[in-house]
C-alpha cells in the first residue's frame, strides 16, 4: 500500500497541475477576450516592435530552413490579423492601425517572405497566380491578411494584389474533387486550406462578392477530416484519396477555430471575419499548454527581449496569442 502512495499522489496532482499551467499561460487573456482597448494598445505596441525589425529565416531556430522561413513570415501575416481585429473592434484605432497593417503586407509580399514557399515549389507563388500550383499555404494565409486590410480600409495599395490571389485560390478550389489543396508538392494539411476559408468569407465581405456556395461545400468536406472520437482536425491527408496520413491535433483544431467562417458566412453577414466552430474551438483549448511550449521552442536565436517579463515572447507567438484571442473573441458573438 505505502509503494503505491507516490503513485496515487502523482495522479491526483497531475490534473491540478495541469490546470494551474492552463491558468498560467491564459493569464491577461480576460482583457483581450474582452476587447479591452487600453489591452489591445498595449499588445500592439509589443507587437510593433517585431513587425518593424529587420528579421531573417536565421532569428529562428527550428531546426529547419522550411520551418524558419514559416516563422518568419507568420510573424507578420499574424501581426497583420492581430491589427486588423483590433481595429475593427475599435474604430478609432483604424488608421494607426491600418499604417501598421501596411508595413506587415509590404513584408509579406517580399520575395523573401516566401523564398521557403519557393523552393518547396520551385517556382514563385505570385508568378504562378493563374496556373495550376496552388501554393495554398502562403497565398491563403497572405490571402487572410489581405482581405482584413481591405475589410479594414477598403482603399488599401494591397487591394489588386488581395483580389488576384483570392481569384487564384477560388479557380483552384472549384477545380479540386477533394476540396482541399496543397501546400507543399504532393503535401495537404488541412489547417492551411481553411485559413482560404475564413479569407473568403472576409473578402466577400469588403467586396460584396458572393462565394457563399462554395464555402459551404469546402465548410461540408472539411466535416470528413475531423477525427471522430476528439473532434480535431486531422493534420494532414493524402492528396490523391484524402484518407488522413497524420493524427489529429489540437495546434490544428485551434487554426481551424481561429480561421474558418462560419456556415452561414456571407457578403450580407453580420458575423465577425473569422468566425469559429465552437466545438473545434473547446477541442483545441485542451491543448493550449502544448501549443505554447511549441511556440517557446522556435524563439528567435539572436534577438529575443531580456529587458523586461512583459516582452519575454517569441515574435510569432506573441502576435500568435493576439491575433487567436481576438479572433476567437470576435467568433463567440
Amino acid at each position: 500500500m505505502r509503494r503505491a502512495l507516490p503513485m496515487v499522489a502523482f495522479l491526483v496532482a497531475l490534473p491540478v497541475g495541469m490546470r494551474a499551467l492552463a491558468l498560467w499561460h491564459g493569464r491577461g487573456a480576460g482583457a483581450l477576450f474582452e476587447g479591452d482597448r487600453e489591452t489591445h494598445e498595449e499588445q500592439a505596441r509589443g507587437v510593433a516592435r517585431w513587425v518593424d525589425a529587420d528579421l531573417d529565416r536565421g532569428d529562428f531556430t527550428t531546426g529547419d530552413p522550411r520551418y524558419d522561413g514559416e516563422w518568419l513570415f507568420a510573424t507578420r501575416m499574424m501581426a497583420a490579423i492581430g491589427y486588423a481585429q483590433s481595429a475593427l473592434e475599435h474604430p478609432e484605432l483604424r488608421q494607426a492601425h491600418a499604417a501598421s497593417i501596411d508595413r506587415c503586407l509590404e513584408a509579406l509580399s517580399d520575395p523573401s517572405a516566401r523564398a521557403f514557399d519557393r523552393e518547396a515549389w520551385g517556382s514563385d507563388a505570385l508568378d504562378d497566380l493563374g496556373a495550376d500550383r496552388p501554393h495554398v499555404a502562403y497565398l491563403g494565409y497572405l490571402a487572410l491578411a489581405l482581405s482584413l486590410a481591405r475589410l479594414v480600409d477598403p482603399e488599401t495599395r494591397f487591394a489588386e494584389l488581395e483580389a488576384r490571389v483570392v481569384a487564384h485560390l477560388v479557380a483552384r478550389f472549384e477545380a479540386s474533387s477533394l476540396g482541399l489543396l496543397e501546400t507543399y508538392p504532393g503535401e495537404i494539411y488541412p489547417i492551411d486550406n481553411t485559413s482560404f476559408f475564413g479569407a473568403l468569407a472576409v473578402h466577400d465581405r469588403a467586396t460584396g462578392e458572393e462565394h457563399g456556395a462554395l464555402l459551404e461545400r469546402l465548410l461540408a468536406g472539411l466535416e470528413r477530416h475531423r477525427d471522430p472520437r476528439t473532434g480535431l482536425l486531422v493534420q494532414s491527408v493524402n492528396p490523391i484519396d484524402g484518407a488522413p496520413v497524420d493524427l489529429a491535433r489540437g495546434s490544428a483544431s485551434a487554426g481551424c477555430a481561429s480561421t474558418r467562417p462560419g456556415r452561414a458566412a456571407s457578403a450580407t453577414s453580420t458575423r465577425a471575419p473569422c468566425s469559429s466552430v465552437r466545438a473545434s474551438a473547446r477541442a483545441a483549448s485542451r491543448s493550449r499548454s502544448r501549443a505554447s511550449t511549441a511556440i517557446a521552442r522556435c524563439s528567435p536565436a539572436s534577438t529575443r527581449p531580456r529587458d523586461s517579463s512583459a516582452e519575454r515572447s517569441t515574435p510569432a507567438g506573441r502576435t500568435t496569442r493576439w491575433a487567436a484571442r481576438s479572433a476567437t473573441r470576435s467568433s463567440s458573438r
